[in-house]
């Protein structure tokens, strides 16, 4: 009997550490299909090279990570496995490792976010494997939805109201990015009809105005520089003319001096001069000859301030091009931003108060029958997918739970509807 129950036990601790190997081969799978982001924490070991490894390494924002004597390393969407391969071939091109040997581990996932009808909105550390219906209830479950629950009415009022400001900002993105258009264009800012769908006319009269006005002000200060570096130009250009001029009449000067000095130089060979009229012409010359010398390096040195001031000329421009091409980029990347966020909140706001039957169709297209919606990032963009209670979130995800399909409180509490 002992012997049967020590191989039961023997059994039972194999089962066991089994299930322990099948857990961590499906922890490290999962691993290595995920994408990394901003926001999680891993742990970098380089075998033999401890001084190398780091601990606790948190991806930027910009998707970065910092490396021990290699720099930061874009590490954004991308797997553990590709960003090992990163490393290695870093490890071997900048610090001369011989096949280097690079483990990471995930220790710590970035958040995920859990928005719309749920007693506790907000961002909540993120657990492998774990589904819509979990991270509901960690956000403390459902809000049961009624006329009088002002809780869903106060979460409906700030999305209306972010909305708002939303409009209004895309409104100001986009007259910006015409007026540096403009700019580059020299012409006056073309409105874009979008903005009609943003604000109302009113508003937009006083967007345009104020860009417009701006684009003057910008306009006439760059002229305006460009004209004082111009004139000083027209200066210096007169300048080394007289000075060019200075030069000849120097020179030919300085001829005759030489021709009379020569002449001299005959006479004296006849005794038919004094040695003083000869020494007075040879400093004549020798004067005159530093006299061309100076007025050469005044020359020289307003050619220089001529070239300098082109240059500047150039740099003024360039500047003006790149502050164009910058201010346009950055104002495309704002709009997207907000693209996104107006068509994230409208969605939530649709999905809550019941979409028109016109719109119906369009936003059915997107979630069907489905009742949660997960805004994820996939590379440059995010998506809005549907997703069902218990299939599972990734970290970065923005889970909404909307006003739920009829039915669902039953599901998620079932004793909500009974009588106390």
């Amino acid at each position: 009997m002992t012997v049967h129950f020590q191989a039961r036990k023997f059994a039972g601790v194999l089962l066991f550490l089994s299930l322990l190997f099948f857990m961590a081969f499906c922890r490290i799978a999962y691993s290595a299909e995920y994408r990394l982001g901003p926001g999680d924490e891993l742990d970098l070991s380089v075998f033999d090279h401890p001084e190398l490894s780091a601990s606790k390494k948190i991806i930027q924002a910009d998707g970065s990570i910092s490396i021990p004597r290699i720099g930061r390393v874009s590490a954004s969407n991308i797997g553990i496995s590709a960003l090992k391969n990163i490393i290695e071939e870093k490890l071997m091109n900048i610090l001369g490792i011989s096949n280097p040997s690079v483990s990471i581990e995930i220790t710590r996932y970035r958040q995920f976010y859990v928005a719309g009808y749920v007693a506790n909105p907000g961002s909540y550390e993120y657990v492998p494997d774990i589904t819509a219906l979990q991270a509901i209830s960690l956000a403390g479950g459902l809000f049961r939805l009624s006329a009088d629950n002002l809780g869903s009415f106060l979460e409906l009022a700030r999305v209306r109201e972010r909305l708002a400001q939303y409009r209004e900002q895309i409104a100001i993105s986009l007259v910006r990015r015409e007026r540096f258009l403009a700019e580059r264009d020299d012409t006056k800012i073309a409105i874009p009809e979008e903005i009609n769908s943003f604000i109302g006319p009113d508003r937009k009269q006083s967007l345009v105005n104020r860009e417009s006005d701006l684009i003057e002000k910008r306009r006439n200060a760059y002229l305006g520089e460009l004209s004082i570096l111009t004139d000083l130009g027209e200066e210096l250009d007169k300048e080394i003319s007289a000075l060019k001029a200075q030069r000849s009449a120097k020179e030919e000067q300085l001829k005759l001096i030489v021709q009379e000095a020569d002449t001299l130089r005959s006479l004296k060979e006849r005794q038919l001069v004094t040695q003083s009229r000869s020494l007075a012409i040879d400093r004549e010359r020798i004067s005159t000859e530093a006299d061309v010398l100076e007025v050469t390096a005044l020359i020289a040195r307003s050619q220089t301030s001529r070239r300098r001031i082109d240059q500047d000329k150039l740099n003024l421009t360039t500047k003006r091009n790149l502050e164009i091409l910058n201010g346009l980029k950055e104002e495309d990347d704002t709009i997207a931003l907000l693209r996104h966020l107006i068509d994230a909140g409208q969605r939530q706001l649709g999905v809550a108060d019941g979409l028109p039957i016109s719109a119906q169709q369009e936003v059915d297209s997107t979630i069907g029958s489905r009742a949660l919606i997960v805004v994820r990032a996939d590379k440059d963009e995010a998506k809005t997918l549907p997703i069902g209670l218990n299939e599972k979130i990734l970290p970065g995800d923005v889970l909404y739970v909307p006003r739920l399909f009829e039915g669902a409180s039953n599901i998620l509490w079932p004793n909500a509807n009974r009588s106390e």
